[in-house]
C-alpha cells in the first residue's frame, strides 16, 4: 500500500504594492508568478550525487541508500524511511583475503579515488571497485596478480543490527521497515570466463570463495563481483518539511533549502534554485551524511556571490550550529565545506538562525544565531559572524543574559541593509512563569554588539516565537511579528515596528487589517521586508474545518505608525493545514522588481 506523504512543502511569490495607498488585492496577483509547486519539493533520482563534507569521506546518495567511502572503507546506509528508529550503517570492506591458504597483505587503510561513478580502494594487492547506480551499487574485488594460485577467501564483517540469512540469490540482511539484498559472487576472468563464487554468511561475516581449480586456470585481472540493493516494506512517500528560503541579488535567483527525513534521527537538507519568477533550474544536496542536520535557514552575502545554509547538527554530543557555503552558477549548486559555527562550548546548540549581509562591496559576513541550553532551566542566546568560506570571524558571542531565565527562539534579520542586524528571540521568567516577552539586540556589521537585550514587547501575554525583518533601506527601522496570546487563550499575530531600539508602534495584526477575522485563531507568522515594506505571512485556521490557510498582509510606516497598503491577502489553500512559512525579499539587495517567496509546508497526515 503506497501512503500519502505526510508533510511537503509549496511556496508562493507575492508582488508588494510600493505606494503608500491601499492595492486591491486582485490587481497585484494577477502580477504574481505562478510557481510548480509540486517541482519545489521535488527530488528526482536520476543520477548518484556525491559530496566531500571535509571529514575525510567521500559521501554518495541514491535513491534507497546512501554510503561513505574513506578511512573506515565502504559503509552502506539503506532508506528504510522516516519510520526507522536510527540509521543501519553496514560495512563492506573486507578484513581478511587469503589466497591459496595464506593470508594476503593488503592496505587496510587505502585512500579513496573517485572517477564518475566508480570508487576505487588501491589496496596494493589489490583493487576494492564500487559502481554506483541510483538503485543499487556493484562491488568488485580486482586481482591483477596473485602470490599463489589457489582458492581465494574474502572475508567482510557487515557489523549490522539486521538479522542475516541466506538465500538462493545471495544474503539478505532484513529488519522491520525493509532489507538489503548482498547477491551472490561471481568470478570473471580476462578470457570472460565466469564461475560462481559461493558466498555465505559465518558469525556475521560474508565470506566469498573462489574455487582453487578456477583459480589455477584463470587469466589475470581476476574479478570477484557481488553486487548491493536495498529492499523497502514501508513505502511511504518522503516527507519534506522546515523550509527557508533567500534571495541571491548577484545570481538573481531565489534559493530555497529544506528538509528530507532519511530515518527518523538522521535528517537530510536539500537545496533548489529558481529563478525570480520561479522557474527551477537546479537542486543539490546540502547535507546528507550520518548526521542529522535539523530546521535549516539560510542567507545571502552578494559582495561576494555566495550564500550560506546553517543548521542544527543534532549528532554531535553536544548538539551543535554547522553552517555551509553555497555557490550558484547557473544550473549548478555547490558547496564549500561543512564547517562547525557555535564552538566548544558546553551544553546544547540548536534551531539557528542566519542574516546576510545586502552590500555590494567590502569584505562582508553572514551572521548566525542559536539558542544555547545552560542548564536544565536556564538557556541563553549567542551568535557568529562567519565569512564567505563558513570561517567564525567574530565570537562566538552570547548575548545578555539573566540566569534562571529561558531565552530561546531565536530570528536574525534576513538582511543587515549593510548596517546592521536585528536579532530578537523569546524571554521567559522562570521567576515569573505567567508571560514571555520579545527581547532584541543589534548587532553591527562587522560583530560588535550595537544594542544588547532590549525589550520589544512585554504585555500581560505568551508573547513568543519571533520574526524579525530586514530594515527599510538606508534606516534602523524593522518589523518584528511574533504569537500572542494569553494563557488558554486564541492565538493572534502581533506586530512591533522598532527605529533602533525605540518602538515606534505594537499592535494586533488582525486589528491593522480590520479583516473582521479578529475572532480567528492566525499564528506562526513570518515578516521580511523589500527596502520599503513590509510583508507578513501567517496561517489562519478555518473554524469550519480545523485546518489553516495561508494569508499574508502588505504593511508600511507612515511616520511612526504601521498602515496596512493590502489587508489579509487569501495567499494559498488546499484543504489541509498550511503552516510553517518563512517570508523572504528581494528588496534591500538592489533588485529592480519587489517580490517576495513564501515557501510553507503542508501536513497531510499524521
Amino acid at each position: 500500500m503506497r501512503h500519502t506523504n505526510a508533510a511537503f512543502l509549496s511556496a508562493v511569490i507575492l508582488g508588494c504594492a510600493l505606494a503608500a495607498s491601499p492595492a486591491r488585492a486582485s490587481d497585484r496577483a494577477a502580477e504574481a508568478p505562478s510557481i510548480d509547486t509540486a517541482a519545489l519539493a521535488a527530488i528526482r533520482f536520476d543520477h548518484v550525487a556525491y559530496d566531500t563534507p571535509g571529514d575525510g569521506a567521500t559521501w554518495a546518495r541514491g535513491a534507497s541508500w546512501k554510503a561513505s567511502f574513506g578511512p573506515r572503507g565502504a559503509q552502506y546506509i539503506p532508506a528504510f524511511g522516516p519510520r526507522q528508529p536510527a540509521n543501519v550503517v553496514m560495512s563492506f570492506s573486507p578484513v581478511g583475503v587469503h589466497v591459496a591458504g595464506s593470508a594476503l597483505p593488503f592496505d587496510a587503510a587505502a585512500e579513496e579515488t573517485r572517477a564518475g561513478d566508480r570508487i576505487e580502494f588501491r589496496r596494493g594487492t589489490f583493487v576494492e571497485r564500487w559502481d554506483l547506480g541510483v538503485d543499487a551499487l556493484e562491488q568488485s574485488f580486482v586481482f591483477d596478480t596473485l602470490p599463489a594460485r589457489g582458492e581465494i577467501v574474502l572475508t567482510i564483517p557487515v557489523g549490522s543490527e539486521l538479522s542475516g540469512s541466506v538465500s538462493e540469490s545471495g544474503i539478505v540482511f532484513a529488519g522491520e521497515l525493509g532489507q538489503v539484498s548482498y547477491s551472490r559472487a561471481v568470478a570473471i576472468d580476462a578470457d570472460g570466463r565466469r564461475v560462481a563464487a559461493a558466498t555465505d554468511l559465518v558469525d556475521g561475516a560474508i565470506v566469498i570463495r573462489v574455487d582453487a581449480a578456477f583459480v589455477e586456470s584463470a587469466r589475470l585481472p581476476l574479478i570477484i563481483d557481488p553486487v548491493v540493493t536495498t529492499i523497502h516494506f514501508d513505502s511511504t512517500t518522503t516527507d519534506t518539511f522546515s523550509p527557508d528560503a533567500t534571495w541571491s541579488a548577484s545570481d538573481n535567483a531565489w534559493l530555497v533549502v529544506y528538509n528530507v527525513p532519511f530515518a527518523a534521527t538522521d535528517n537530510d537538507v536539500y537545496a533548489r534554485q529558481m529563478s525570480q519568477a520561479g522557474v527551477f533550474s537546479a537542486g543539490a544536496w546540502v547535507e546528507f551524511t550520518s548526521n542529522s542536520w535539523n530546521a535549516p535557514r539560510c542567507a545571502s552575502i552578494p559582495a561576494h556571490d555566495r550564500m550560506i545554509v546553517v543548521a542544527e547538527n543534532s549528532t554531535t554530543v553536544p548538539k551543535s550550529i554547522y553552517g555551509r557555503p553555497v555557490i550558484l552558477s547557473g544550473t549548478t549548486i555547490t558547496f564549500a565545506a561543512m564547517v562547525d559555527i557555535a564552538g566548544a562550548a558546553g551544553g546544547d546548540k540548536s534551531l539557528p538562525d542566519v542574516g546576510g549581509d545586502s552590500s555590494f562591496s567590502g569584505v562582508r559576513y553572514a551572521c548566525v544565531a542559536w539558542t544555547r541550553r545552560n542548564t536544565s532551566t536556564d538557556s541563553s542566546i549567542g551568535y557568529a559572524l562567519v565569512d564567505v568560506n563558513g570561517t567564525v570571524v567574530a565570537g562566538p558571542t552570547y548575548l545578555f543574559h539573566q540566569g534562571g531565565t529561558e531565552d530561546s527562539a531565536v530570528s536574525v534579520s534576513k538582511s543587515n541593509g549593510a548596517t546592521n542586524w536585528l536579532i530578537a528571540w523569546q524571554h521567559f521568567d522562570l521567576v515569573s512563569p505567567t508571560r514571555t516577552d520579545i527581547y532584541a539586540a543589534r548587532v553591527t556589521w562587522n560583530g560588535a554588539i550595537q544594542n544588547n537585550s532590549f525589550i520589544v514587547a512585554n504585555s500581560t501575554l505568551f508573547e513568543s516565537g519571533p520574526c524579525a525583518s530586514s530594515p527599510l533601506t538606508g534606516t534602523n527601522r524593522n518589523v518584528v511579528v511574533f504569537r500572542k496570546n494569553p494563557i488558554g487563550g486564541q492565538a493572534d499575530v502581533g506586530v512591533v515596528a522598532l527605529d533602533g531600539t525605540s518602538v515606534l508602534h505594537y499592535a494586533d495584526l488582525s486589528t491593522l487589517e480590520n479583516s473582521g477575522q479578529g475572532a480567528v485563531e492566525q499564528l506562526n507568522a513570518s515578516v521580511d521586508s523589500d527596502g520599503r515594506h513590509f510583508l507578513v505571512s501567517y496561517s489562519e485556521k478555518v473554524p469550519a474545518f480545523g485546518y489553516h490557510d495561508l494569508y499574508s498582509t502588505d504593511l508600511f510606516l507612515s511616520g511612526s505608525e504601521l498602515r496596512v497598503s493590502q489587508s489579509h491577502v487569501f495567499s494559498y489553500n488546499i484543504s489541509l493545514p498550511v503552516l510553517h512559512c518563512q517570508v523572504a525579499a528581494t528588496g534591500g539587495f538592489g533588485a529592480t522588481s519587489q517580490w517576495y517567496l513564501v515557501p510553507f509546508d503542508i501536513t497531510q497526515n499524521s
